[in-house]
């Protein structure tokens, strides 16, 4: 379809936003309420007051459950029906009125957004309302645990709380992504994946646990600082300098607990590995008596990078003391005093002769008797699904912090960890709620006050929900869809271990033939954009001889760098990759894949930076503001392009469409997951009456996708 001019989109489509929105905040207020009250009113649950059947706690996790389905739902339902008590004695107690049950329409979408990340596609909207049968909400449920955007879209949520990056100063982040996407999709239990982040050791591409550590490569501070927050909800971050003026921890705390970790490596360890050291002695010889600018100088040392810079960044435990800052001044200790480790609350964790301070560590976090690490993961899951904590803020906890609601959080905690910290099977609980099936809370939340579920909050789509949500709407399959997480800087990852095996010499050999394929690389490119200006001269003073000449003397350049040039052209073949290769994608941008699938964080600029994807310095930094650029990007940006392209899905499906009120239809359940009601239909109709058909559907698409009810999560 041809693109309706910015012109005619900023009146027609402003005007449709206005209306529409009008329309369904009210319908969201009335009509459909009616609807779902009607819908629902027949349903009632089999509430039960007998606790999940308690198994015996321990720290070391059980097999990890591969699907959804190995648990038995009526296991699952009796946890649920236990948690719609507690809170509705809760409501008793606070004389709270609960929300009515949502309709189906909703709850589809609910679901795919809070588990996939993204709306269902029009032919997921189709099998869904064929299915009558009182489990369908359920099949539903353990269907999406299943499938690959819960993969993508728990990605999403650890890569917000562990501040995953593609690139951390000279660290590899991809081996890390690809680590934690793994232990989602195998449904490792939760303080398993702590534990082997806490405690991993080596090369990243080996045990991609390691990346936790390179994440603050050379602070192990601000690492025990971030460890305490993400895990046990609690900041200790200003006892580092000096005794927490907020709260009960001191300084010397401060060191104690990051004594258990200080030791851990995680900085330049070229000295570690003499075929290492002794290279670069030998390409130090090498270079020497050249000029800093010296061509063979500078590409011998970015060939050395290139190939061998990741090698000398292994993470390992070094038998290291860490000692009080010179500025020291409390009474208790003298500055430079070695610190011993000691935990801030709970067990001990004393270290015995010959152990290693993180497993020690490690196993002390992530006890079931830890008194917050299963709370706070308890707490940050129920956030993710409702809209807020039982705790908030999440990530604050203190002494004489209490939970809104004290009895569903010490079930909960029980049943994390009855479940073994399954958190798929934990999910799964609380989507099987009634409570989690009821409407979206409209009224603003009062932070003075305690908030006591009368349904899940009304909240703006992620970045990530917002981004993967209009691809579902321009790319096919977009769930099965590979990109790039490095942003374009892949490893051989084999290659790094045969270097290791590898002596000097071999290596050096390695490394002086690649610099002089960088060092052709360069003359060939300079030499050929020289070529190439003089032969826009020449054709510019139409000198047809010299034009002719030049075209000779490129013909031989590339004769003369002809291997070089085979090089490139193999190279380029092997990174298209699958992506390219798949008729699905063709000619569909790289680039537009699900934010799990991009370089971590996007760039500055980029779609999801502007709708407030986390820049992951800190833990869940993300934001859900609108904005100007926010409007602009949705008007004009190339998503948008992408979906008015007519071999975009939703384009598929209008045209698959009969009438114009079935395309009217199809455009409805593709974006909003519900046919436009009758008041819609005809405020549409008369509104767009006298618009070229073409440009109709482009603005109705694009006053669709910027009202509230596309944006929020009801």
């Amino acid at each position: 379809m041809p693109n309706a001019t910015p012109h005619r989109r900023s009146l027609i489509g402003f005007s449709l936003v206005a209306i529409l929105s009008l329309a369904i905040c009210n319908m969201m207020l009335g009509e459909r309420q009616s609807q779902a009250q009607t819908m629902m009113a027949a349903k009632t649950k089999a509430a039960t007051s007998q606790p999940a059947t308690s198994q015996p706690a321990t720290s070391q996790p059980a097999i990890p459950v591969k699907s959804a389905k190995d648990v038995p739902l009526r296991e699952i339902q009796v946890i649920s029906d236990k948690v719609d008590d507690l809170i509705q004695a809760n409501y008793k107690k606070h004389r709270v009125r609960p929300n009515p049950p949502a309709d189906d329409d909703t709850m589809l979408r609910r679901y795919y957004l809070a588990i996939t990340g993204r709306i269902p596609t029009y032919e997921e909207v189709q099998v869904f309302d064929k299915r009558r049968d009182k489990n369908r909400r359920s099949d539903l449920v353990d269907h999406l645990l299943d499938s690959k955007g819960y993969t993508s879209d728990m990605f999403n949520f650890y890569a917000d709380l562990l501040r995953v990056k593609s690139r951390n100063n000279r660290a590899i982040g991809e081996p890390w992504i690809n680590w934690i996407k793994d232990s989602v999709k195998y449904s490792k239990p939760y303080n398993q994946m702590v534990y082997e982040m806490l405690t991993a050791e080596g090369y990243v591409w080996n045990n991609g646990a390691v990346g936790y550590y390179q994440r603050d490569m050379g602070m192990p501070l601000d690492n025990i600082s971030n460890t305490t927050r993400v895990f046990l909800g609690t900041q200790v971050g200003c006892a580092q300098c000096h005794d927490h003026p907020f709260d009960i921890w001191t300084q010397m705390e401060f060191h104690e607990m990051s004594a258990y970790t200080y030791g851990i490596h995680t900085t330049n360890a070229r000295w570690k590995y003499d075929n290492l050291k002794e290279l670069y002695n030998k390409i130090r010889k090498q270079t020497k008596n050249k000029d800093k600018d010296d061509p063979e100088r500078i590409m011998m040392n970015r060939a050395a990078r290139n190939m061998l810079e990741p090698l000398q960044y292994p993470v390992f435990v070094r038998n290291k003391d860490l000692r009080l800052p010179d500025d020291y001044k409390y009474d208790d200790a003298k500055p430079k005093d070695v610190v011993q480790p000691r935990t801030i609350f709970g067990d001990l964790a004393e270290v015995p002769k010959g152990h290693s301070r993180p497993e020690v560590f490690a196993k002390w976090l992530t006890d079931t008797k830890n008194p917050r690490f299963t709370v706070v993961i308890v707490n940050r899951l129920w956030k993710d699904a409702f809209g807020v904590g039982l705790i908030e803020p999440t990530d604050d906890i203190k002494n004489d912090t209490e939970a809104s609601n004290p009895e569903l959080m010490d079930y909960l905690v029980q049943t994390m960890i009855d479940l073994k910290y399954d958190v798929k099977q934990f999910q799964r609980m609380i989507y099987n709620t009634q409570t989690y099936q009821r409407q979206a809370s409209m009224e603003q939340l009062d932070n003075t006050k305690p908030y006591h579920f009368p349904g899940p909050v009304l909240r703006r789509m992620s970045a990530a929900q917002i981004w993967d949500s209009i691809l579902t709407l321009a790319v096919q399959d977009i769930d099965e869809r590979p990109g790039d997480v490095t942003g374009g800087r892949g490893y051989d990852y084999d290659k790094f271990n045969e270097y290791m095996d590898m002596n000097a010499d071999a290596l050096f050999t390695l490394v002086k033939e690649s610099a002089d394929v960088m060092v052709r690389r360069r003359e060939f490119d300079n030499k050929r954009k020289e070529i190439e200006r003089d032969m826009r001269q020449a054709r510019n003073s139409k000198n047809t001889s010299e034009e002719n000449k030049l075209k000779s003397d490129m013909q031989d350049l590339r004769k003369q760098y002809s291997d070089l040039l085979d090089m490139r052209k193999k190279q380029r073949e092997q990174n298209k990759g699958k992506v390219d290769d798949d008729p699905r994608w063709r000619g569909v941008p790289r680039d537009m894949v699900r934010a799990s699938e991009m370089e971590q964080p996007a760039r500055p600029g980029h779609f999801l930076r502007m709708f407030g994807q986390s820049d992951r310095e800190i833990t869940n930094n993300g934001y859900d503001d609108s904005s100007i650029p926010q409007i602009l990007s949705l008007m004009n940006g190339t998503l948008f392009q992408r979906i008015m392209r007519r071999d975009s899905i939703l384009l598929e499906q209008v045209k698959k469409a009969g009438s114009g009120r079935d395309k009217l239809e199809t455009v409805w359940v593709s974006i909003l997951t519900r046919k436009p009601t009758a008041s819609e239909t005809s405020l549409v109709q008369s509104e767009l009456r006298d618009v070229a058909k073409d440009e109709a559907f482009q603005d109705i698409v694009w006053a669709l996708l910027n009202t509230r009810e596309f944006m929020f999560v009801q």
